[in-house]
């Protein structure tokens, strides 16, 4: 198991149902959420990788540099590792929530099938359920 900063973020990828999980555990600023995504694709590396879970409740928004900074460089890297499925667990109040659904669906090729959670147990299971 890999983490990143355990203060931060958690970083963990499962080889058995080939999955990455990001799970933030406090709000980061710009430099540390480009930071935790490079890290979690070079946790990925070249293993296979069909299915990822993003723990955002912690968040509230991003900069729209890094919006732009995780569609060019982010999402395709992903898609290109083998992305299929991604769990999204969104922060429960309304304009948070609405945010991230708008960035994701904006962020991450149609190629990918994307589902909003409100909890982690319900998204490992739907990702757990998932096939390609």
């Amino acid at each position: 198991m890999s983490t990143f900063n355990p203060n931060l973020c958690e970083v963990i990828y499962n080889p058995q149902f080939q999955a990455c999980s990001i799970i933030y555990k406090a709000y980061v600023k710009s430099e540390e959420f480009r930071r935790v995504n490079k890290y979690s694709l070079e946790v990925i590396g070249d293993q296979p990788f069909k299915r990822m879970l993003r723990d955002m409740r912690l968040l509230s928004n991003l900069p729209s540099a890094d919006r732009e900074w995780f569609k060019a460089e982010v999402a395709p890297t992903l898609v290109a590792k083998g992305l299929k499925f991604l769990a999204i667990v969104v922060p429960t109040a309304t304009t948070a929530h609405n945010f991230f659904e708008k960035f994701f669906d904006y962020a991450i090729p149609k190629t990918v099938t994307v589902r909003y959670f409100h909890n982690e147990k319900e998204a490992q299971q739907w990702l757990f359920e998932a096939r390609n």
